[in-house]
């Protein structure tokens, strides 16, 4: 009988890059690459090996509270990375994704298609003040990993101070010649207020925010309320959702927005991206 969780965690742990792997009860494991699933193995994934498989990756994360219908998690995972786990509930069973996210990020080489566009870039935003971007790309790993280049730029260059909100966690960060405060939703606070209450006494030069669960349900506005008109900001939207959060930006009476599209090469595994005018 297939071992579901530990048949998921040995192939992402031999991957070196993103991958995700889905388990439906009613099908095999599959992988997912640019626009293709491809199944892993032939044995047909059943109920009780997602629930299973669900309790033990809660086990692993340190995170056994009652099954919600609903949710996401990571944890670092050996010399891996970390593991994210999204989750949903399915006639009295579960779906389950899990991406692998490497510990550190890429270097610009070996993430962008044009490294020194990608440099010239965050040069720039190093520079700025008081600018808001909402990054969009194929999935939310791609824009974190996008942003998380730019603030690991800004905190080599150094004297930046950096504050995230995130759900999930993506990276660590280190502080380099700069200072990183990174606090994880669910995990280091409960309700968004009492991180953004952190924000006037902290004062950072860079705040990213993303919250997987309620992206499109967030209250942008009030987040930047709360910033010093100064720093730079990054949303992260997972989704090539720009109509729709063009929308809510409008419906917020929020003006001067910079959407920055990314886009992957599937055959080559890189990405670019285009800064596109503000809203």
């Amino acid at each position: 009988v297939m071992n579901l969780a530990k048949t998921l965690l040995d192939f992402l742990e031999k991957e070196k890059f993103f991958v995700e792997v889905f388990a439906v009860p009613g099908a095999p494991p599959k992988v997912r690459k640019g626009d293709n699933l491809t199944p892993l193995g032939e044995d047909i994934v059943t109920p009780e090996q997602t629930k299973g498989a669900l309790i033990y990756l809660k086990e692993l994360a340190g995170k056994m509270r009652a099954l919600d219908k609903r949710g996401i998690f990571t944890f670092a995972y050996r010399n891996v990375g970390r593991i994210r786990v999204i989750y949903g509930s399915q006639r009295n069973s579960y779906y389950l994704s899990l991406l692998k996210v490497p510990f550190d990020p890429p270097k610009a080489g070996e993430f962008f298609k044009y490294p020194q566009k990608f440099e010239k870039f965050a040069e720039a935003v190093y520079h700025e003040k008081g600018k808001v971007f909402a990054v969009f790309g194929e999935d939310w790993f791609l824009n974190a990993t996008f942003v998380f280049e730019i603030l690991n730029y800004v905190l080599k260059k150094g004297g930046k101070i950096v504050y995230t909100m995130e759900n999930p966690l993506a990276y660590l960060l280190k502080h380099e010649n700069g200072l990183t405060i990174q606090r994880e939703m669910y995990e280091d606070f409960f309700q968004l207020e009492e991180a953004l209450q952190d924000i006037p006494l902290i004062v950072p030069d860079f705040v990213y925010y993303f919250d997987a669960l309620n992206i499109y349900t967030t209250d942008f506005g009030k987040i930047l309320r709360y910033v010093h008109r100064s720093a730079n900001v990054f949303f992260n939207f997972p989704l090539k959702g720009i109509a729709v959060a063009k929308k809510l930006f409008k419906e917020m009476e929020l003006n001067g927005i910079i959407p920055v599209e990314l886009k992957l090469d599937y055959q080559l595994g890189l990405v670019d991206f285009n800064p596109l005018p503000p809203t």
